[in-house]
């Protein structure tokens, strides 16, 4: 699917709540890895780094991360679990 343009979105899952985890930039082109435009059939990798400051208490969560193009189109969503030690 092509596109010109994608931002990343991270959420946290902490118990019932769900934390908006923004990252600066979201776009992903250039700054995440992503070469953009992207054609058709093209194979990137996403390279996504996130410092934690050290005031954060140790924590487990849920993460859900997305890839949105600027068309809307939800290019990756993926949930997984981090422990923060």
């Amino acid at each position: 699917m092509p596109f010109e343009s994608a931002a990343v979105k991270l959420t946290a899952s902490l118990g019932r709540r769900i934390v908006d985890f923004p990252l600066r930039p979201a776009e992903a082109c250039g700054t995440w890895g992503l070469i953009c435009p992207s054609a058709t059939g093209t194979q990137q990798t996403l390279k996504i780094s996130i410092p934690v400051d050290a005031s954060i208490p140790r924590v487990r969560a849920g993460v859900e991360l997305q890839l949105v193009a600027n068309t809307h189109d939800i290019l990756i969503c993926e949930t997984f679990d981090v422990e923060i030690v």
